[in-house]
């Protein structure tokens, strides 16, 4: 029956209700008020998040759902973190890393551990082989060459480089370098990283490997100053990276904060037939042999410092870094412009300007409330950053712990728990009434 004068909005709708009445079987099912008596705008808000979710697993589908699912489990796992105060680096002694060594010494070697070649079919930024990155950092005579493809395992590495990889791929760039590592991890957090998360990263890569840096700390801000004052668990800061200017302020907010961390210089190069690539930051390392535990004992204790210049080559170079008592004494070899001693957050405590800092000694009184003393030397085109002197005990160099809190970090994975629980009957749900419609019923709701 069709009223006469009808619209076609209205023939629409009479026609699928009669369809519907005379061939369709219908089941009624009784709208359930509140559960748990919940109020109606509680109520009402549950029902808006169930339906934004059927039309987000809609439009994504099962892989794209699957996929965010495993990213989830990492923050899941993630556990909730006690960081210990910032502090000033204390001790009645002063550790030198330098302590009897001389820069015209045969053990130093010149040394890159960051550099990109081809890798995963393209998918990261590489330009050449590995044969060819090697080749060309051996044209400048770099002692240790490390090959630094991201997740990349360095069993396969060429022969005679350093094992080592560059861990991440998140979004903001939130990178480490790991030395001599046993495994791959794979684990990160690709869109927002909390300090938990932060340290959490740090815990697993520290657990794999001897040595890990945290590379480029200022790149989009992956790591702040304020995170460094409180992360712990690795060894070395990637201050001279060729994509920022020196992370002198993310440095001294770590030594300032009682974290004992050497320094790490770097090209970070993608293209090693850029002259502006290769050759522009470099961590001259001491080591009695070129073997691979050898070198990283020598960064892990600090004996290395950090240059920038040209093709490899510095115009400024370390001779001597002494303590006595309190004072520190650092010769330069080098027309320097400016040498400068820097102390507790970075406040400079000595300097030397023009032709004063040419070949100079420098030499700077340590106050009450520095936690280390450290050198910056500049030229025209060059830099020299050392290692800092920092203060200990005499037995043991500094080390910052951080502890789970376990109250919290149960009621964070209880409460993830609960919503994967609630994410599997959401799925089971939808399964289940798609099955319902495709046997020819339709249900009421």
């Amino acid at each position: 029956p069709i009223a006469p004068g009808a619209d076609r909005k209205a023939l629409a709708v009479c026609a699928r209700n009669e369809v519907a009445r005379r061939f369709v079987p219908v089941r009624t099912h009784a709208l359930v008020p509140t559960p748990l008596h919940a109020p109606p705008r509680a109520w009402s808000r549950w029902y808006m998040l169930t339906r934004t979710f059927k039309r987000v697993a809609t439009a994504l589908g099962a892989p794209s759902l699957a996929l965010i699912l495993v990213i989830s489990l990492g923050y899941a796992a993630t556990p909730i973190y006690r960081f210990a105060e910032p502090r000033a680096l204390s001790g009645g002694l002063w550790y030198n890393p330098y302590d009897g060594l001389d820069g015209g010494s045969a053990g130093w070697r010149l040394a890159n551990f960051h550099a990109h070649s081809e890798a995963w079919g393209g998918l990261t930024r590489g330009a050449q082989t590995p044969d060819s990155v090697t080749a060309a950092y051996k044209r400048l005579r770099y002692d240790v060459i490390g090959v630094s493809n991201y997740q990349s395992s360095p069993e396969g590495r060429v022969a005679g480089t350093f094992p080592v990889y560059e861990h991440g791929w998140n979004v903001r760039k939130a990178h480490q370098i790991v030395f001599n590592p046993d495994h791959v991890v794979w684990l990160d957090f690709p869109f927002v990283q909390t300090r938990d998360q932060q340290q959490y990263l740090l815990d697993q890569l520290s657990q794999s490997a001897p040595l890990v840096a945290i590379a480029h700390p200022a790149v989009r801000g992956a790591r702040s100053p304020d995170d460094l004052r409180y992360l712990t668990h690795y060894d070395l800061l990637e201050v001279l990276n060729r994509y920022s200017t020196p992370a002198d302020t993310e440095w001294d907010a770590a030594l300032s904060s009682g974290h004992a961390t050497w320094l790490l210089a770097s090209d970070d190069s993608h293209n090693s037939a850029d002259t502006d690539q290769v050759g522009q930051n470099a961590t001259r390392v001491y080591a009695p042999s070129m073997n691979t535990g050898a070198l990283v004992e020598a960064l892990r204790a600090g004996r290395s410092y950090g240059i920038h210049g040209v093709r490899g080559k510095s115009s400024l170079s370390l001779r001597t870094v002494e303590m006595h008592g309190d004072t520190l004494r650092a010769q330069i070899s080098g027309d320097a412009d400016t040498i400068r001693i820097l102390g507790q957050d970075g406040v400079v405590r000595a300097e030397l300007h023009g032709a004063a800092a040419h070949n100079a000694t420098i030499a700077a009184v340590a106050r009450a409330d520095d936690g280390y003393l450290r050198v910056v030397a500049q030229g025209d085109s060059s830099l020299l950053y050392t290692n800092p002197v920092i203060r200990w005990n005499g037995r043991e160099l500094p080390r910052v712990d951080v502890m789970i809190d376990w109250p919290r970090t149960t009621l964070w994975r209880v409460s993830w728990g609960f919503g994967y629980a609630w994410f599997a009957w959401q799925l089971w749900t939808r399964r289940r009434r798609a099955r319902t419609a495709r046997e020819g019923e339709t249900v009421v709701v």
